[in-house]
């Protein structure tokens, strides 16, 4: 099974007016860390005081939690639901793709 192409998708949403633009950040976990992120307090902590903050701050982006979605599939989606349950005064939307409940 292939990759989501997530960023033609959303560019070709934008172009056709069906979402606000917006800024997509994606990333994968080093080899090895992949189950540290599933569910961990740490990991969550960082997307939400750290990361997400610095991109805000740099991309000059609002901070209400309304204009964040946080999403990931099968353990990014767990790991989705668990920062928007942990932190909702930084996210303020979530998908979880086939979460890995």
């Amino acid at each position: 099974m292939g990759q989501i192409p997530l960023p033609t998708i959303l560019d070709n949403l934008i172009a056709d007016k069906r979402i606000r633009p917006a800024v997509a950040v994606f990333f994968d976990h080093p080899p090895g860390r992949r189950t540290a992120s599933r569910g961990s307090e740490g990991f969550a902590d960082f997307l939400a005081t750290e990361l997400i903050p610095k991109i805000r701050g740099e991309m000059k982006l609002s901070a209400d939690p309304k204009n964040t979605i946080i999403g990931g599939a099968s353990a990014g989606g767990l790991c989705a639901a668990f920062v928007g349950l942990r932190h909702p005064e930084v996210v303020g939307g979530v998908i979880a793709q086939s979460g890995a409940f």
